[in-house]
């Protein structure tokens, strides 16, 4: 019962209470070997923090290992504390490599910081959040060089803690540095993880299990461009032994759900909110403050909006009046003046607002040929870039009436309740998509019309209606961030 939140407290006490004895100590220790210091420092802490909050660890067909022969440890990554697991069983010799540490929190960035973990900006939501981090490059180069020095590595392959019953798709780092440097890649297998660390009050698991798999040598040793070649030969060769490494973690989980997203399909839609769903906020809201902020809107319209807003909370207003109101502020704006400034606002403001949880999920889909739409109440331009940074199909959305090459501030379609419903149904009928197939994600209860429509329906931090709603529908309840 909540264990998540209890090994979280024991975790940072002893960070805390050890971290100046640690720091005192490493600065009369060689400077090469500090890192190796504060990872050895660190296991006896996280080991109490298990016992204390009644978390056992159990492994499968581990052996060890000649202490010269280092290895590119590669796991799934079923919760948060992964990395602290395989910390413990591999030992101080095993350097973590890790999502951007401002991700984490300030005691855990620090510790992971001093314990030498490489990490890694994956994507553009990354790059325009976490200032600091390794590219691609320099975290590939840093790796490749720490292995040189025949110390491990451990490597989540697909990047991204799982918050749904299936692997993420795998990327290719791994194999690329076993090719590199000639270090084999040891699978790992992590079971029931997603069950011992969680809050969840159903949970009673206090094990976790960790399989030791297949050893996968490099066919051949090719040289540091390998990192990021274009030759065909060895993309090929790199992405069927990254599939060898997907294949083996897949099969050894028979517990984890098995479903159409693990297989490529191209009648497969996924019908995916915007705000409050894919992104934290409220997108055309965020929009219009940032015109205002340029005084490219007056405050005196924006405040009668936000008025609105506040009526319509209430009950006082109807939704749809408060959406035609805001809608009317771009009124008369040149179409081509809207689009640039929603593709800058959308740059600089709103990719760190984006679910970095439901991201990856939809990056999963988009891997196996999945139809991305976004069906969402926001106007047309702004949904667009939605669009075109996900590379999906189209978005059902709100229009503007347009005269010419300018907004009237006219709403033709509000997209909303029903008219979702109505859009990705046209949508399917066009495609010839299997709704028994597909999948939909979305906040409000307002969105049950379409989520009913498919196979998967998932709510996402949903309303307090809604997720009453998929209890007794058995909706999926997916929760991106604690």
């Amino acid at each position: 019962m909540f264990r998540l939140l209890v090994v979280k407290i024991y975790i940072s006490i002893f960070a805390i209470i050890g971290y100046l004895p640690v720091l005192v100590c490493s600065s009369f220790i060689k400077k090469s070997k500090r890192a190796y210091f504060w990872r050895a420092s660190s296991i006896p802490m996280i080991k109490l923090s298990f016992f204390l909050s009644g978390i056992k660890l159990k492994t499968k067909n581990f052996q060890k290992q000649d202490s010269k022969q280092n290895f590119i440890y590669v796991s799934n990554h079923p919760s948060c504390f992964d990395g602290f697991v395989l910390q413990i069983i591999l030992g101080p010799k095993a350097v973590p490599v890790t999502a951007p540490l401002k991700q984490f929190p300030f005691l855990v960035r620090v510790w992971l910081r001093n314990m030498g973990a490489i990490d890694i900006i994956r994507d553009d939501i990354d790059k325009s959040k976490y200032k600091g981090a390794n590219s691609k490059n320099k975290a590939l180069h840093k790796a490749l060089s720490i292995l040189k020095k025949r110390e491990s590595i451990i490597i989540f392959p697909e990047g991204h803690e799982e918050l749904i019953d299936a692997l993420y798709k795998f990327h290719t780092g791994p194999a690329r540095l076993s090719f590199a440097s000639g270090v084999p890649i040891q699978t790992i297998v992590l079971k029931d993880a997603h069950r011992v660390f969680s809050n969840n009050l159903n949970n009673t698991g206090k094990v976790v299990t960790v399989e030791f798999e297949k050893i996968i040598k490099p066919e051949k040793i090719f040289d540091g461009e390998v990192l990021f070649t274009e030759n065909e030969e060895e993309r090929e060769i790199v992405q069927s032994t990254t599939k060898e490494i997907e294949a083996v973690i897949f099969k050894k989980l028979p517990l984890r759900l098995v479903d159409e997203q693990r297989y490529y399909s191209t009648d497969t839609g996924v019908f995916v909110d915007i705000d409050l769903t894919l992104y934290r906020s409220l997108s055309q809201v965020d929009f219009l403050l940032n015109l205002t902020k340029k005084g490219l809107i007056s405050k005196k319209h924006v405040s009668y909006v936000v008025l609105l807003f506040i009526l319509e909370k209430i009950k006082i207003v109807s939704h749809d009046k408060l959406m035609n109101e805001s809608i009317k502020l771009i009124a008369g704006w040149k179409v081509e003046s809207v689009n640039h400034l929603v593709q800058k606002f959308f740059h600089e403001l709103a990719l760190p607002k984006l679910e970095y949880g439901l991201f990856a999920i939809l990056e999963d889909h988009l891997s196996k040929g999945h139809r991305l739409v976004f069906v969402t109440e926001i106007i047309h331009p702004l949904a667009q870039t939605f669009v075109n940074f996900f590379k999906a199909e189209k978005a059902i959305d709100t229009h503007i009436r347009e005269r010419g090459l300018t907004y009237t501030g006219e709403v033709s379609l509000l997209c909303r309740g029903e008219e979702k419903k109505n859009g990705v149904e046209e949508f399917v009928k066009e495609n010839n998509l299997d709704l028994l197939k597909s999948y939909a994600y979305a906040d409000s209860y307002s969105d049950i019309p379409f989520l009913s429509l498919v196979g998967h329906p998932t709510a996402v931090h949903p309303d307090h209606r809604l997720k009453k709603y998929a209890k007794e529908n058995n909706f999926a309840i997916l929760k991106t961030h604690i």
